[in-house]
């Protein structure tokens, strides 16, 4: 084999090794119980408590956002997450976290929304029927 064959097998190997391990923890959702458990980044499926405290106070540290979700087991936990509080937080149906637990907080490094749908079940019937 000559050098460029060596080297490119080795690249192909190489790369092959980071696509293999960089989605292992990003395949599937995890819980609170699990995250608390790793030692890098996981994502969260959560709905947010609503019954609990929101806070967000952008004249003090517009880039503090903290509030309580409950993961798919029940468990609840603080989430902080360095940012604005996204518009129409409170209507999301789900939220996606990423970040880890640190303590008895969630640190969430990024987040999305899940949004309500902009029709319901009976207006798709009603528009359904009216075609």
């Amino acid at each position: 084999m000559t050098k460029i064959q060596i080297i490119s097998v080795f690249i192909i190997g190489l790369a092959i090794a980071l696509i293999a391990f960089s989605g292992k923890d990003y395949s599937s959702y995890s819980t609170f119980q699990k995250a608390s458990e790793a030692e890098r980044k996981v994502k969260v499926a959560v709905e947010l408590a609503l019954e609990e405290e929101i806070y967000y106070e952008p004249m003090e540290d517009p880039n503090l956002f903290s509030f309580f979700a409950v993961d798919e087991n029940g468990d609840k936990m603080k989430v902080l997450y360095a940012g604005a509080k996204p518009q129409d937080f409170e209507r999301s149906e789900s939220i996606v976290l990423t970040g880890k637990v640190n303590g008895e907080v969630f640190e969430a490094s990024d987040m999305l929304l899940k949004c309500p749908s902009k029709y319901t079940d009976e207006e798709i019937k009603i528009k359904g029927e009216q075609s």
